[in-house]
């Protein structure tokens, strides 16, 4: 974890019965401490990651916190790659740097990738994955709705917003 997180941040690492691990304010430690021995479950603000066998899995919240170390290495991708980073497609790029990286997008952070060899394991979660269902500036998007009002989600698709610059994300 000590590669991933700031020297100077004043995150406290606890894990989970899980193997999960997270990153609590040193100054709200204490009072979270004391609450969590009578509750069940707490939410302890930042997943960092898990293990799996030897190996530190950093999660996706993680990657766009200001904890992560500064000399980490950061690929900012163009436009159309950062695009196929969030599809989960196999994209042609080569990785400039060996192991785990920080991938964004006009400066903004999107995830992990870990280098391996000439290609790269794209570590953005399936569960956020970019929908086919894609609009260029700012275009007006019909939600599906009921008839109370409710977004009808049976129907909905998630699409993207590239406008500025700036990709943002919305499920709808």
């Amino acid at each position: 974890i000590s590669n991933f997180i700031n020297a100077d941040s004043d995150l406290i690492g606890v894990q989970d019965h899980s193997g999960n691990y997270y990153g609590i304010p040193e100054n709200i430690f204490p009072d979270f401490n004391l609450i969590s021995q009578y509750l069940p479950f707490i939410d302890p603000l930042l997943l960092l990651g898990n293990t799996k066998g030897k190996d530190f899995i950093p999660e996706a919240e993680f990657a766009l916190s200001h904890y992560v170390k500064d000399t980490l290495y950061t690929w900012d991708l163009d436009r159309y790659e950062a695009l196929i980073y969030l599809k989960k497609e196999i994209s042609p790029l080569n990785p400039m740097h060996p192991g785990w990286g920080r991938i964004s997008y006009g400066g903004l952070p999107l995830g992990w990738y870990k280098a391996v060899g000439d290609r790269y394991n794209n570590y953005f979660p399936k569960k956020h994955q970019y929908c086919p269902l894609l609009y260029y500036g700012y275009s007006s998007v019909k939600i599906p709705r009921d008839k109370y009002g409710k977004i009808n989600h049976k129907n909905s698709e998630c699409f993207a917003l590239i406008s500025c610059n700036k990709i943002v994300i919305a499920r709808t």
